[in-house]
């Protein structure tokens, strides 16, 4: 697993190996977990993590690949907090 910050808070995960389905289980429990876990930092005491997938093929370019993620992103924050979607 690489996962690069990208901007601001965000960070980018490559899951090389696994399948879309296995990419959602764990982001998923990453997400649950995150949600339960506190952090000791002032104004702060939890972490959110809103996901958005994107699957890779040979012929996909990355710049595809990242502008999928991105809206899939943005779907997922507009529709909750601490979401994730495909």
């Amino acid at each position: 697993m690489l996962a690069p910050r990208v901007g601001g808070k965000e960070f980018g995960v490559l899951l090389c190996g696994h399948s879309p389905g296995e990419a959602a289980r764990c982001v998923e429990g990453s997400r649950r977990h995150r949600a339960t876990t506190h952090f000791l930092r002032a104004g702060e005491d939890t972490v959110t993590i809103s996901a958005g997938l994107a699957d890779s093929r040979a012929d996909r370019a990355f710049e595809d690949l990242s502008s999928h993620a991105d809206r899939a992103l943005d779907t997922s924050t507009s529709a909750q907090s601490n979401p994730r979607r495909q």
